[in-house]
C-alpha cells in the first residue's frame, strides 16, 4: 500500500498494475483508473487522436491494432485509454488546451488534474 500524494499516512490506497513485455521487446502496464476519469481521458483520446500530428504518420486507432497473417482482426473494448497519446495534451498551445477541453466538456484544469493523477498512480512502476 503506497500514500496518494497529499495524504495523510493513514489515508493509503492500493495501486496496482498488469506489467508485460510483447514480442518485439518492448514493456507496458495496464493500470486502472476511476470511471470519471476514464471517460473524461477515453473523450480527450478520441479528440487528440484527430487533433495531434502522430509519430511517423502512424494513427494510432489503426496502428496499434493487431494483425495476424496481413489480416486485419476487429478491434478489442474500447476500454483502454493511450497514456502516450494523452500526455501530447500539455505540449499543445495553451489556447488550443482549452479549446479542446470545452469540446469535450470539461475545462483544462480538470484534464491537467487528471493527467498528475494518473502520473501520481503510476510513478510506482
Amino acid at each position: 500500500m503506497l500514500p496518494t500524494s497529499n495524504s495523510s499516512p493513514s489515508d493509503k490506497t492500493n495501486r496496482f498494475a498488469l506489467l508485460f513485455g510483447t514480442l518485439d521487446g518492448s514493456i507496458g502496464y495496464i493500470a486502472p483508473l476511476a470511471e470519471l476519469t476514464f471517460r473524461r481521458l477515453q473523450s480527450l483520446q478520441k479528440k487528440l487522436v484527430d487533433d495531434v500530428p502522430h509519430v511517423a504518420g502512424l494513427n494510432p486507432r489503426s496502428f496499434r491494432h493487431f494483425h495476424s497473417n496481413g489480416k486485419a482482426h476487429r478491434p478489442g473494448p474500447d476500454t483502454i485509454v493511450d497514456a502516450e497519446l494523452i500526455c501530447h495534451y500539455d505540449m499543445l498551445p495553451f489556447e488550443h488546451q482549452v479549446e479542446i477541453a470545452s469540446q469535450i466538456g470539461t475545462t483544462r484544469s480538470q484534464i491537467i488534474s487528471n493527467l498528475s493523477d494518473l502520473a501520481l498512480g503510476t510513478s510506482f512502476l
